[in-house]
């Protein structure tokens, strides 16, 4: 175990900075992880160093290259027999949703909820349920999309995963400005010093900066 530390550390550092939507700690961190796993062999963090590298690409616009390279990673993660992983189907389906391909996008949410459904996974489910608010909008469903915004709210907010009732309340409040009132209190559970490009979004539509 000990000598998958050195991969292990630089896997929760890109979950992290992903976390923070910083592609640009993410990308070295992340390239640096598969080089490593690949020198040793190590399948399983070869998987999340394809998909963090490729999410980083993703995020600075390289979109069909860094698809393919997300693409590739899930693939070996399944491989090699993982069922659980959540967060990173949903960086996939986020990755979809960039590239404009909302039925791929739909389809990778509908099969990682119904894994939810099966393996009882709870984490990054509010995440999959705002993205697929993101993508009933593309789509051209509003309502369908504020079902889905208020649902992973409902969800996040149960679990205190604020980050995410937040990320789904910004969605949510760009839809319907009346949804406001459902935003604040949530910008409010963090301290007015805690800055990040997700509370400044939200204040922003608060029109607090």
């Amino acid at each position: 175990m000990t000598r998958c530390l050195p991969a292990l550390a630089l896997f929760l550092a890109c979950e992290i900075h992903q976390e923070r939507h910083d592609p640009a700690a993410v990308r070295p961190l992340s390239e640096e992880l598969l080089a490593l796993a690949r020198e040793h062999s190590y399948k399983f963090f070869s998987a999340f160093g394809l998909m963090h590298s490729g999410w980083a690409r993703v995020a600075t616009d390289d979109v069909l290259g860094g698809l393919v390279m997300m693409q590739e990673g899930a693939d070996l993660f399944r491989s090699i027999g993982q069922r659980v992983g959540l967060a990173h189907r949903a960086r996939l389906a986020e990755g979809l949703l960039a590239s404009g391909d909302v039925d791929a996008a739909l389809a990778v949410i509908a099969d990682a909820l119904e894994q939810r459904r099966q393996t009882e996974e709870h984490a990054f489910v509010a995440m999959h349920l705002r993205l697929r608010g993101e993508a009933l909008l593309q789509r051209g469903d509003p309502a369908g999309a504020q079902l889905a915004f208020r649902e992973a709210i409902d969800i996040a907010s149960g679990q205190g995963a604020w980050l995410f009732a937040l990320r789904a309340a910004c969605s949510l409040a760009r839809l319907d400005p009346a949804a406001l009132d459902v935003l604040e209190p949530i910008t409010r559970r963090f301290p007015d010093t805690v800055d990040s490009s997700d509370l400044r979004a939200a204040r922003t539509l608060l029109g607090r900066v």
